[in-house]
């Protein structure tokens, strides 16, 4: 760990208030950042928030919806002036055989892993670009996008989705640093 490698920096985690989410956000934390979370789980985030401290801000949002997303990034910068990484994560999966599975569970799964890292990305990379000078974002997909599982095509397909998106982000964005 380096004590000062996020000095400075504002970093936002989608999906922060459990799990990998939230060790990314106390590791940010560690390692000097502001840390903005997003999540369902307004327990989580304010227990995330009383752990933290000043250099925290939580919101209680889903990452589905566009309203949320946007409002998330300008917490980010209400509270630390800015946003210099995003971490797209929230993610999870309602399973079922494709034969035996429900629209409504399907929808569930790839709107949460792959449409919320679509709106994740949308206005952090917006934000970035009106500040200028760069930034970084990073969105979790999973051994899955390459590997079937079974009771899992929604996952696989969504988190497929979310590496193809990303590679079409870094070559949208490139030019903004």
């Amino acid at each position: 760990m380096t004590p000062d490698r996020f000095k400075g920096k504002v970093a936002l985690v989608a999906g922060g208030a459990s799990g990998i989410g939230q060790a990314m956000a106390r590791r940010l934390h560690a390692e000097g950042a502001s840390v903005v979370v997003g999540d369902l789980n307004a327990e989580g985030i304010a227990t995330l928030g009383a752990e933290l401290g000043e250099r925290f801000a939580g919101m209680a949002c889903n990452v589905t919806v566009e309203a949320d997303a946007e409002a998330l990034v300008a917490l980010a910068v209400d509270r630390f002036g800015g946003l210099n990484a995003a971490f797209n994560v929230a993610g999870a999966s309602r399973p079922g055989y494709i034969v035996d599975l429900a629209e409504d569970e399907w929808d569930f799964t790839v709107d949460l892993c792959l449409k919320g890292v679509f709106l994740g990305m949308k206005h952090q990379a917006r934000q970035m670009i009106r500040q200028g000078g760069g930034g970084a974002i990073v969105n979790v997909a999973s051994l899955n996008a390459h590997v079937p599982m079974h009771a899992g095509s929604a996952y696989v397909s969504a988190k497929a989705g979310v590496e193809a998106l990303s590679k079409n982000g870094a070559l949208e964005f490139a030019e903004f640093g």
